[in-house]
């Protein structure tokens, strides 16, 4: 899928190529780096104390486990979501089992929004809203990497 990297051309409706300005999954420690510090923190204790102290062997195991598949399928939901801009679209898809796919024209936007706290700051990703028509953005994705190049690629002609 090319996550972490540009990828060449993604395939217009009418089959002819164009070129992908920014394609990018959100990353989990920069979507909610308080939720995955947390967890992961839970995690690694957890494991320690299961094996540190014999009583609390299989409590200890038991949330390891439940913080290393919650870790898990959040990783995996997080791969199944992409940000795509291409020189006529911006395109939102997301779900594993369900999915959304959210095309919107580069042409009728009306407000792209990136947010960063100084956390995103520090590590370079930030928070997408695109808005075509009304005070409701059409989606927003938080996480995203690169913003820098994403602002890029959404101020570049169409």
């Amino acid at each position: 899928m090319g996550y972490g990297r540009l990828t060449n051309f993604v395939e217009r409706q009418e089959g002819a190529p164009l070129n992908e300005l920014y394609r990018e999954a959100p990353l989990m420690f920069c979507a909610q780096p308080v939720r995955f510090s947390g967890t992961v923190a839970v995690v690694v204790i957890a494991f320690i104390l299961a094996f540190s102290y014999g009583w609390l062997y299989y409590p200890g195991l038991i949330v390891s486990i439940g913080g290393a598949l919650t870790l898990g399928w959040w990783f995996i939901d997080n791969r199944f979501t992409e940000v795509t801009v291409t020189e006529e679209r911006i395109i939102y898809k997301t779900g594993i089992f369900a999915k959304t796919h959210v095309e919107v024209e580069r042409a009728s936007l009306r407000t792209v929004r990136v947010d960063q706290t100084i956390i995103d700051r520090i590590f370079g990703c930030g928070l997408l809203k695109v808005f075509s028509a009304g005070d409701t953005p059409e989606f927003e994705q938080d996480g995203l990497p690169e913003v820098s190049r994403l602002r890029e690629a959404l101020r570049s002609p169409t």
